[in-house]
């Protein structure tokens, strides 16, 4: 968005927004940043291990998705049930997330291979 770009919020009505107005600034991390964006791009459920240096996702998450009307947030076990449980809720027609650091990747390898086969994308 220019500068001179104001956001419309009521363009996007499936969530309440924790800012109304867009003309106020708001201090996030990357992190906070990425994990609202998912919540405005329609993301209801995430699953998710938290390991540094991503573990702001998963506090923002736990946060903010109770707040939302079907949201949830769930804590796995361990990345490989994450991306299950993301899998799980993607064939159900829900969007879900989850995030790790590059060994949690390597872990899910499996999961995310799983669902690519299944849907042609994650």
């Amino acid at each position: 968005m220019g500068s001179n770009t104001v956001f419309d919020s009521s363009l996007i009505t499936h969530h309440p927004l924790p800012i109304t107005n867009m003309t106020e600034k708001v201090l996030m991390k990357g992190n906070e940043a990425l994990a609202e964006a998912a919540v405005l791009a329609g993301c209801t459920l995430y699953f998710g291990h938290p390991i540094t240096p991503q573990s702001e996702i998963p506090e923002y998450m736990s946060r903010r998705l109770p707040k939302i009307e079907g949201g949830a947030y769930i804590q796995a076990e361990t990345e490989v049930s994450a991306i299950n449980m993301v899998y799980g809720a993607a064939a159900t027609g829900r969007r879900a997330m989850t995030t790790s650091s590059s060994p949690g990747v390597s872990l899910m390898m499996e999961g995310i291979s799983w669902t690519l086969m299944d849907s042609g994308w994650v």
